[in-house]
């Protein structure tokens, strides 16, 4: 009874080893996971940072320069001595003139490190045109026919709306009818002029735009709406920034960036780059105008652009444009930036770097995905880190659509702001999206967060919610684990395939480690021999000292096969001793057998003591 209480005692203690080991392990893959990522990203600040102190910033590219001040902090003094005019920055160190790109770059690594230029971005402010590339349309919309009176210059137009909506004449110089004859077109001459609106009827004005050329029309955010008898205004806001008179889509990409984080309106500069993003995906548009807007249709066409759920490539070069796609996403973790960051970190060199060494795109690199925080407001003052306090890094514009306020005193890393309330997450109707269920998977399009769905449904972007083949999961019989995203960095891409068809099968690397460790097993073990041991310490103490050819030590006489040794008188004076006579030694039990289990049990203690 006492050596079976102790077996089930040996076997619960085995059974908490084991489970021990196992979350042990399972916490260890975890932190060393992400201890192998903080390792890497340490890796690349301190390649960027070698090639710096080995060149030194006046042999670097002004690009170089801009973006190792942007990451790290490098190069102030270079990039603000390249300064034209005191007020821009060329496109290269020696170009005699400014460039809007350029300026924008330099305003947004300068506010990443809590600096700021007012001249300069004055300056970029300055650089807007008017887009010759766009179509304007005035729409007046009510539920029955109505009569409405257009004024602007002084004067006052008649415009019928008919039950079917169209429009029956134009409104003098400024407002012809269009061809479609829902909208009243406005001449380019008259983008500047302000247009007061009233019908006798409820109604609804709003401004619709388009790129010359295309079927495609865009409504602007603002709707206005009155009863009978009110009055609206709409007024033509379209800008671009434009170098030598012409616009450039790519500047006012990042001038409109750069100004936005600077709490500078940009509505105006929207029209421009939405119009025209289709003709221009090489710039990915979609992250500019994520960043710019905060809407969930320019994020989600941005993640349906990934390629191999690893990279961003539209521009020829990979890595410069993963950052461009994921500067927007720095306080957001969508799969497909999972996926990114788990590329880059299989890719990056051993040196530290990018692209084979690339300073420019490493730095940026860090600047957009690892960006280091600054803890100044550029006045010396220094700021509270924001999420530690328990506020929200997000942008100005979704702090806005949040309804909370920036706290400024309070810092993000990269060119983000601090937001007293958390950002409202639209539902995914308002994404454009469906839902799927448990057993269905989203097909050719991407998944987003989204409130209110169940425990198993996915809010599906620009896919199809298709029912899960069953019993098709070759992953899991084979050792895998599917997981939704990419695989972690101590495992592998199997072909393997899993239930959800989404899911990704990964199988541990054969040098990855994983499993509960060799030396809990002989723990284990070493518990188990010396328990048994102790159970059967009488026959072991025995057999051991049998095996080494050792005499009995039991009841203090010599062992059998001893010769008797002769007893020898002491001299003593208290006279001779007495001899007491001998008794015959009692028979010897017999040997008992040794078991085949005891005889394991010796094996293995000697195979131990050797």
């Amino acid at each position: 009874m006492k050596k079976g209480a102790i077996l089930f005692g040996v076997l619960l203690i085995s059974i908490l080893i084991l489970n021990f080991a196992i979350a042990a392990t399972n916490s260890s893959d975890n932190s060393s996971s992400s201890t192998s990522q903080s390792s890497k990203v340490d890796d690349a600040y301190k390649c960027i940072e070698k090639q710096i102190d080995d060149k030194g910033c006046d042999k670097l590219s002004l690009r170089e320069q801009i973006f190792s001040l942007w990451a790290d902090g490098k190069c102030s003094s270079n990039v603000k001595s390249a300064k034209l005019n005191s007020k821009c920055w060329p496109a290269s160190k020696g170009a005699g003139s400014c460039d809007i790109k350029t300026t924008a770059q330099v305003l947004l690594a300068l506010s990443a490190n809590g600096d700021s230029d007012s001249s300069a971005k004055a300056w970029l402010s300055s650089q807007n045109s008017t887009p010759t590339q766009l179509t304007w349309l005035l729409q007046i919309d009510s539920n029955s026919a109505t009569k409405c009176k257009i004024s602007y210059d002084g004067n006052q137009n008649i415009v019928q709306i008919a039950d079917d909506k169209k429009v029956q004449s134009g409104a003098g110089s400024c407002l012809s009818k269009d061809s479609s004859g829902y909208w009243l077109r406005v001449n380019p001459n008259c983008y500047t002029k302000t247009f007061e609106i009233s019908c006798d009827k409820d109604f609804i004005t709003s401004l619709l735009y388009q790129k010359q050329g295309s079927d495609t029309i865009y409504v602007s955010e603002t709707t206005h709406s009155q009863s009978a008898e009110g009055t609206t205004e709409e007024i033509v806001n379209s800008l671009c920034f434009a170098n030598g008179g012409t616009c450039n889509y790519e500047s006012s990409l990042w001038a409109a960036t750069a100004l936005a984080y600077l709490d500078e309106e940009v509505v105006s500069f929207i029209p421009y780059l939405v119009s025209l993003a289709p003709d221009n995906d090489q710039y990915l548009p979609d992250s500019f105008l994520y960043y710019l807007t905060a809407q969930n249709e320019f994020k989600n066409n941005l993640l349906v652009q990934q390629i191999s759920s690893e990279y961003w490539d539209y521009s020829g070069n990979k890595f410069y444009d993963t950052a461009v796609a994921l500067y927007p996403l720095r306080y957001e973790s969508p799969a497909e930036k999972t996926n990114a960051v788990n590329w880059l970190l299989n890719v990056q060199g051993k040196d530290g770097c990018w692209n084979n060494g690339n300073l420019g795109d490493t730095a940026f690199l860090l600047a957009t995905v690892w960006p280091k925080q600054s803890q100044s407001t550029g006045g010396g003052t220094t700021r509270v880190d924001c999420i530690n306090s328990g506020y929200y890094c997000t942008t100005s514009l979704q702090c806005g659509n949040s309804n909370g306020n920036v706290l400024s005193s309070y810092s993000c890393s990269g060119t983000f702001s601090c937001c007293s309330v958390q950002p409202v997450t639209p539902s995914c109707s308002e994404q454009g999206g469906k839902i799927c269920n448990s057993q269905e998977s989203c097909i050719g399009g991407t998944t987003s967060q989204a409130p209110s769905l169940n425990i198993g449904e996915t809010c599906c972007i620009q896919g199809s919610c298709q029912i899960v083949q069953q019993n098709t999961d070759t992953c899991i019989p084979n050792g895998g684990i599917c997981r939704i995203g990419s695989c972690n960095s101590d495992e592998q891409v199997s072909t393997q395939s899993c239930s959800i068809q989404s899911d990704t099968c990964c199988i541990p690397s054969t040098d990855s480690g994983g499993g509960i460790a060799w030396w809990i097993w002989i723990l284990v073990v070493l518990i188990i021999l010396v328990v048994l041991g102790i159970i059967f310490r009488d026959r072991l103490r025995f057999y051991l000292f049998r095996s080494r050819g050792s005499p009995s030590r039991t009841f203090g006489r010599p062992g059998p096969g001893f010769p008797q040794t002769p007893s020898r008188e002491i001299p003593s004076r208290f006279g001779p001793r007495q001899i007491i006579p001998s008794h015959p030694m009692p028979p010897r039990r017999p040997m008992p057998q040794r078991s085949s289990e005891l005889d394991d049990v010796l094996k293995k203690l000697k195979q131990i003591g050797k």
